[in-house]
C-alpha cells in the first residue's frame, strides 16, 4: 500500500516537472542563448512550452500563480509536435499560435530567439528546469535575460494610451516553483510600459507603418543580473521551475509575439553558507601572508 502511494507520488511529480530534462546549475551558473536551435524544431532538452485555457480568452492583468484552474500552476505542457518552429526570418500575419516559435532575432538567421504568440488559450509559458549542483543550500539566483518584441506583420491596436503599438501586457512575467511546490511571481520583474522606477520598461520601439519588412525587433529589454530571492531555501540536488509566462491579447490578432535570448543564472547561497565561505577565504589568505 505504502509502496503504491509512493509510485504514485513519484509519478505526479514527475507528470508536474514534465519530461523535459534539468540542467545543471553549478558554482560557474547556467546559460542559454537559443542559438543552438539554428532552424531546427527541437528546444533545449532543459526548456518545454506550457499553455493554460482552450478557447480565446484574456489574462490580461489577471495572471495568477496558484489555486484555480486560470493560473500558472494550472498550465498543462505542450508536446513536441506542438513546439512549431519558423524556419525562415520571416514574421506574417499567418503565423499560428499555441506553441512556441524558433524564430531569427535579426535578419541573422544565425541569432535565434525563443518566442511566443498565444491565440486560442489564455496563455503560453516558456519553462526552464534546473537542478541545484552547487553542493549548498541557495537563497535565491542572479538572472538576466532578454525580452525580445516583433513586430507581427500588422500593427498592433493599443488598449490605452500608455501602451502604444501593444495588445497585452508587455512581455513576459516570471514565476519559480521549488521542488514541484507551489508558484510564486517575481513581482520585481514584471514589465511594464510605462517608467515606474520600479519595474522593467519594455521599450515599444517603432515599425513600419504599412508592414512590408519583417522580422522586425520591435523592442528589447534587458534584465540584467537581477536578484531572485526565494520563499525558502532551494536545497542541493533539488529542482527549480522557471516559467516566463506570455498572456493572450486583450484585443484584435494577431496577437503580438515576443520572445525570450540570452538566458543567464547564478547561483546565490544562503547567508550562512555565503559567510563561511568568505570566512575560509579569510583564513585562506591570512595563512598566506604568515608563509611569506
Amino acid at each position: 500500500m505504502h509502496t503504491q502511494l509512493k509510485l504514485l507520488t513519484l509519478a505526479a511529480l514527475l507528470g508536474a516537472l514534465g519530461s523535459a530534462q534539468a540542467a545543471s546549475l553549478g558554482a560557474s551558473g547556467y546559460s542559454q542563448s537559443f542559438d543552438s536551435m539554428a532552424t531546427s524544431k527541437t528546444l533545449p532538452t532543459d526548456w518545454s512550452v506550457w499553455k493554460v485555457g482552450d478557447s480565446h480568452s484574456t489574462w490580461e492583468s489577471a495572471i495568477t500563480a496558484n489555486g484555480s484552474s486560470h493560473s500558472v500552476a494550472a498550465m498543462t505542457q505542450l508536446g513536441s509536435s506542438a513546439q512549431a518552429a519558423i524556419l525562415d526570418t520571416a514574421i506574417t500575419t499567418s503565423t499560428r499560435n499555441a506553441n512556441a516559435y524558433n524564430i531569427a532575432h535579426s535578419t541573422s538567421a544565425s541569432d535565434r530567439v525563443l518566442a511566443t504568440s498565444p491565440t486560442g488559450i489564455d496563455g503560453n509559458a516558456l519553462q526552464l528546469l534546473l537542478t541545484n549542483n552547487t553542493n549548498t543550500a541557495l537563497s535565491g539566483i542572479a538572472i538576466s535575460y532578454d525580452i525580445v518584441k516583433f513586430y507581427n506583420g500588422n500593427k498592433q491596436s493599443g488598449i490605452d494610451s500608455s501602451m502604444p503599438l501593444g495588445e497585452e501586457l508587455p512581455g513576459y512575467q516570471l514565476f519559480y516553483s521549488l521542488n514541484g511546490g507551489s508558484w510564486n511571481n517575481v513581482a520585481a520583474l514584471n514589465p511594464v510600459s510605462t517608467a515606474d522606477g520600479i519595474h522593467p520598461l519594455v521599450a515599444t520601439g517603432s515599425v513600419n507603418a504599412n508592414g512590408s519588412t519583417g522580422p522586425l525587433d520591435y523592442g528589447v529589454t534587458s534584465i540584467s543580473n537581477a536578484r531572485v530571492s526565494f520563499s525558502s531555501l532551494w536545497a542541493a540536488g533539488q529542482t527549480l521551475r522557471l516559467r516566463w509566462v506570455d498572456d493572450n491579447a486583450v484585443n484584435i490578432s494577431p496577437d503580438q509575439m515576443i520572445g525570450l535570448n540570452n538566458v543567464s543564472i547564478t547561483p546565490v547561497p544562503e547567508p550562512e553558507s555565503y559567510a563561511m565561505f568568505l570566512a575560509g577565504l579569510g583564513l585562506l589568505a591570512l595563512a598566506r601572508r604568515r608563509r611569506s
